[in-house]
C-alpha cells in the first residue's frame, strides 16, 4: 500500500507545481482507488474526519497533506497541540500552534474570511479566480481548538469556522476538520451537512458515527473497522476504505517544496 501511494505521488516535486484537485486517499473494498476531491469545477470543499484515538485520523490528515505538497496551493495547519503534528512540515506549511494564544487562531480565521470576501467580489465582477492559489486550511483537534480561551473567544472561533465552511467553496478555499472522539456536541450538524467529504474511523457508538457521517456504520460490532480503515462518504456514496500509509519521505518532500509555501 505504501509503495503504491509513493508511485502515485512520484511527481510531487515537479519544477512547475500542479493545480490541486483530488488526491489519492486509499483503496475501497472492491480494490479501486478512492480519491478525495479537495477542489473541483465547483470550487473548494469541506472534509470532516473523526474517530477514536489510534485508528488513523492523524494519518489521514498527513495523507491529505502529502497530496498538497507539490501543488500551487497555500496550506495552513491549525495544530493546538503546540504544533506536535504539524511542525515537522513547517517548511511547506503555515503552522498556527500556540494554545495559549487563541487570538492567533481567530486572527487567521478572520483573515481567511476576508480573503473569501475579496475573491467573491472579484467573481461578482466577472473575473476568473482559478489563476489564484487555492487555499487548504487544516484544523486538527477541532474540539480542542474550540475550547481554548474565554467563552467569547470560543464562540467567535466556532462562528468563524462555520462561516468558512459555508462560504469558502466559491472562493477556492477548502477546509479539513479533524477531531478525536466525535460527538454531537463537538461536531455541529450545520458544519457536518456542509461537509461533502466525510471520513469516519472506528467510533464507540451510533451517536459518534452519526456525528461524522450523518448515519450509523462506523460503530459496527459485527464487522468493525480495523486501524487504518474508514468509512468514506463522498457526495452521498459510502465506501469502506483502507487508507494509504503516510509516506516516509513526507518531511523531505515538504523541505524540498519550501519554495511553494
Amino acid at each position: 500500500m505504501k509503495e503504491c501511494f509513493q508511485l502515485i505521488l512520484l511527481g510531487v516535486m515537479n519544477l512547475v507545481p500542479e493545480v490541486l484537485t483530488s488526491i489519492p486517499f486509499g483503496v475501497n473494498a472492491d480494490g479501486y482507488q478512492v480519491r478525495l476531491p479537495l477542489f473541483s469545477k465547483s470550487g473548494g470543499s469541506v472534509t470532516l474526519i473523526g474517530g477514536n484515538p489510534g485508528q488513523g485520523k492523524s494519518s489521514a490528515v498527513k495523507i491529505i497533506l502529502a497530496g498538497c505538497v507539490g501543488t500551487n496551493s497555500c496550506v495552513i495547519w491549525f495544530d493546538p497541540k503546540s504544533g506536535a503534528d504539524a511542525n515537522p512540515y513547517k517548511d511547506r506549511v503555515e503552522v498556527v500552534s500556540d494554545p495559549r494564544n487563541p487570538g492567533q487562531f481567530l486572527d487567521y480565521l478572520v483573515r481567511i474570511q476576508e480573503l473569501i470576501f475579496q475573491r467573491n467580489q472579484i467573481i461578482s465582477q466577472g473575473y476568473d479566480i482559478n489563476t489564484l492559489p487555492r487555499v487548504v486550511l487544516f484544523i486538527d483537534e477541532w474540539a480542542l481548538l474550540t475550547a481554548l480561551g474565554t467563552k467569547q473567544e470560543q464562540q467567535l472561533i466556532q462562528t468563524e469556522i462555520r462561516n468558512l465552511a459555508a462560504t469558502g467553496r466559491s472562493a477556492n478555499v477548502s477546509l479539513v476538520l479533524a477531531t478525536q472522539r466525535p460527538t454531537s456536541v463537538n461536531i455541529d450538524v450545520a458544519t457536518r451537512e456542509l461537509s461533502n467529504n466525510r471520513v469516519a474511523f472506528l467510533v464507540g457508538d451510533t451517536h459518534a458515527s452519526e456525528a461524522i457521517l450523518g448515519q450509523t456504520g462506523a460503530e459496527s460490532k459485527t464487522n468493525p473497522l480495523s486501524p487504518g480503515q474508514a468509512l468514506v462518504w463522498l457526495d452521498g456514496l459510502l465506501q469502506r476504505t483502507t487508507i494509504y500509509e503516510v509516506p516516509e519521505q513526507l518531511t523531505t518532500w515538504c523541505k524540498n517544496a519550501a519554495g511553494y509555501k
